[in-house]
């Protein structure tokens, strides 16, 4: 059975299930999706051109039904502790072992007393329209690929021999693969490492799909290039770099698939920085 709870301003927590003042009865536009399409029609063709596809906000409509024998006031008053008007709520749904939110805020809240049973029905507007997973997704991409370390046992201690044994080779390829398995193409959080000095870094996704930015970096700096879309941005220490951007760079998305990249960098060093790759899979 799947499990639903609310998370409000306050970080209270309202479960949707099993409640001792109401039952979830439904909850309208759980699954679905909404687009808006933009095309062009141009004179002598036949259909049309499509320019872009927005995938439009969602609104979650929660109906409770309050349980016989509860006082209709103290349910009222339990509910409106946890949902605030106009604030932005976090809604879980524990689907099939795999824990999901959606943020909303919101719309409007409701009693209807003057029915054969009393229900609460409260609308949230979701402007980032798809659930995402609560336990985001961390991939690396480093220099070189880690091994194992023999061991042996002495004087009943174990001991690794770190010494005439290759334990770690140099991936001189740069390139990792990763599985997109949800719904849509997401946005990601992509950390770039110095451990020695780094000039110009750049992540290819294609030869001609890349993001990139024209800086040096120093032993110990980061850059953290996010490409979610309504909050792109590039830093290092917390200071924009939007103005470095290499010329041609695009905002990677993590395809819906399999998704390959590579990474590399103006300096010949192969052992001088590392990346990491985090982002939440989105389902419909």
């Amino acid at each position: 059975m799947a499990e639903f709870k609310i998370i409000s301003p306050l970080n209270s927590v309202m479960l949707l299930n099993e409640n001792d003042y109401f039952y979830l009865t439904d909850i309208d536009g759980q699954t679905m999706f909404n687009t808006t399409v933009s095309s062009n029609v141009s004179s002598g063709y036949d259909g049309s051109t499509v320019n872009s596809i927005i995938a439009n906000p969602r609104s979650l409509i929660i109906t409770l039904y309050i349980k016989q024998g509860i006082d209709v006031e103290d349910a009222k008053r339990y509910i409106f502790r946890h949902i605030k008007p106009k604030q932005k709520h976090r809604i879980i749904w524990n689907r099939n072992q795999r824990e999901l939110y959606i943020e909303g805020f919101c719309e409007s809240a409701s009693m209807y007393r003057w029915t054969n049973g009393v229900t609460c029905q409260i609308t949230f507007f979701c402007e980032q329209p798809y659930w995402e997973d609560v336990d985001t997704v961390v991939r690396e991409i480093s220099e070189t690929v880690p091994l194992h370390f023999f061991t042996y046992e002495e004087n009943n201690m174990l001991y690794f021999d770190n010494y005439g044994i290759v334990m770690d080779v140099y991936d001189l390829a740069r390139t990792r693969s990763y599985t997109n398995s949800g719904d849509v193409e997401v946005g990601m959080e992509i950390t770039i490492n110095a451990l020695k000095t780094v000039t110009n870094p750049v992540i290819y996704a294609s030869v001609t799909d890349y993001i990139g930015v024209d800086v040096t970096m120093q032993a110990g700096e980061k850059i953290i290039i996010t490409t979610q879309k309504g909050n792109k941005d590039i830093t290092k220490d917390g200071i924009s770099l939007i103005d470095s951007i290499r010329q041609g760079s695009t905002w990677l998305q993590l395809a819906v698939g399999d998704n390959t990249f590579t990474i590399s960098s103006d300096d010949e060093a192969l052992d001088n920085m590392y990346f990491e790759i985090i982002y939440s899979q989105r389902y419909i």
